[in-house]
C-alpha cells in the first residue's frame, strides 16, 4: 500500500480525520499557516447550504437594481448563486439579455501570469461582461452550464 503524502502535519489532520479547520489561536501567522497548508475547505456548494443559497437568492431578487449601471454587479451574483443551486443555463441566458453592454469596468486581464510586482509582462486583454464573468466563476469553482 503506498503512503500519502502529505504536505503537513496540519493537511494530514484535515485529510485524515472529520475536522474541516484547524486553529488554536487567531494569530496572522497561524491562521496564515493553516491556508496555505490546506486546514481551509470551501464547503459554500455543498448540499446542506442549498436552502441559504436559495433565501439569498430569493432576496436578491426583491432587491434587482432599477439602474442598468447596476446591472453587472448585480448580474455577477445572480448567476453565481443559481450556479450554485444547479441552475445556471437559464440564468446566463437572463445575464446575457440584461447586463449593462456599455459598461467596461474590471474586464481587462492579463495574457499571461502576472509578475512579482502584480503588473502584466504580456498583453493586456480586454474582456466582454459574460467572458470576465464566466472566467471568474470558473476560477473560482462554479458549474457554469451556458
Amino acid at each position: 500500500m503506498l503512503a500519502t503524502a502529505y504536505k503537513s502535519p496540519l493537511h494530514e489532520t484535515v485529510s485524515t480525520t472529520k475536522t474541516d479547520y484547524w486553529n488554536d489561536s487567531c494569530s496572522v501567522e497561524e491562521l496564515t499557516y493553516a491556508i496555505e497548508n490546506g486546514a481551509v475547505k470551501n464547503v459554500t456548494s455543498d448540499e446542506r447550504f442549498k436552502p441559504v443559497h436559495a433565501a439569498y437568492l430569493k432576496s436578491m431578487i426583491g432587491d434587482a437594481p432599477e439602474e442598468e449601471a447596476d446591472a453587472n454587479g448585480y448580474f455577477a451574483g445572480y448567476v453565481g448563486e443559481k450556479s450554485l443551486l444547479g441552475e445556471s443555463r437559464g440564468a446566463w441566458a437572463i445575464m446575457l439579455n440584461y447586463y449593462d453592454k456599455t459598461s467596461d469596468w474590471g474586464l481587462e486581464t492579463c495574457d499571461k501570469p502576472l509578475n512579482e510586482d502584480g503588473e502584466c509582462p504580456g498583453q493586456t486583454i480586454k474582456l466582454t461582461f459574460p467572458e470576465a464573468l464566466e472566467r471568474m466563476l470558473k476560477e473560482n469553482g462554479y458549474k457554469i452550464e451556458k
